[in-house]
C-alpha cells in the first residue's frame, strides 16, 4: 500500500509513502504501519494499492529526478511463439495450460506483440456541415523522450509500409 501523509518539512505538503496494512477495522478504516515503524489509523481514501512492476512514464518538467529513470518497453523481441509468454498460469491444471498454449499459438497472428493494420472495414465518422473541429495544443513532451518516441513512430511507419 502507499499512503499519502503529510511531509514533516511543511503542513500543506503531502506525499506517497508505502505502508503496511496491519490490521482491518472496518472496510474503510485501517491501521497502518509505517516505514518509520510509526502506526497511524488510516481512512481507505489517503491510501491507493502499490503496484511496482509497471514501466513509469514521467509525466512533468526535464529537472524532476522524483520518477526515476525513464525506461520504454522495447519493441523489436525476438520472434516468439505467444505461448511462451505465458505468465501467472500457476492457477491451471497442465491440461488447461496445454489447451490455452495450442490456442494461443494456434491464433497466434491474433496475439502478437507487433501491432497490425486492419483491412476489413473502413471506419467513417460522419458529421453535421455545420462542424467545426475544435483546435488544441499539442501535449508536451519531454526532451528525454523525443528520441525514444520518434524510433517507435519509425517502426510503427516501417511496419506499416511492410503490410
Amino acid at each position: 500500500m502507499i499512503v499519502l501523509e503529510k511531509d514533516s518539512n511543511s503542513k500543506t505538503y503531502s506525499r506517497w509513502q508505502t505502508g503496511e496494512i496491519l490490521r482491518v477495522l472496518s472496510p474503510f478504516s485501517y491501521i497502518v504501519g509505517m516505514p518509520n515503524g510509526s502506526r497511524r489509523h488510516l481512512h481507505a481514501n489517503r491510501m491507493r494499492k502499490l503496484v511496482t512492476d509497471v514501466c513509469r512514464v514521467a509525466v512533468g518538467r526535464e529537472q524532476d529526478t522524483d520518477f526515476g529513470e525513464v525506461s520504454s518497453v522495447p519493441v523489436n523481441e525476438p520472434d516468439m511463439v505467444p505461448s511462451e509468454h505465458l505468465t501467472n498460469v500457476d492457477h491451471l491444471t497442465p491440461d488447461q495450460r496445454a489447451t490455452l498454449s495450442s490456442l494461443l499459438d494456434e491464433f497466434s497472428d491474433c496475439f502478437s506483440n507487433k501491432p497490425g493494420l486492419c483491412t476489413v472495414i473502413q471506419h467513417e465518422i460522419n458529421t453535421t456541415t455545420d462542424f467545426i473541429p475544435k483546435r488544441t495544443r499539442a501535449y508536451r513532451v519531454l526532451e528525454v523522450l523525443k528520441g525514444e518516441i520518434e524510433r517507435q513512430v519509425d517502426e510503427l511507419l516501417r511496419l506499416h509500409r511492410t503490410l
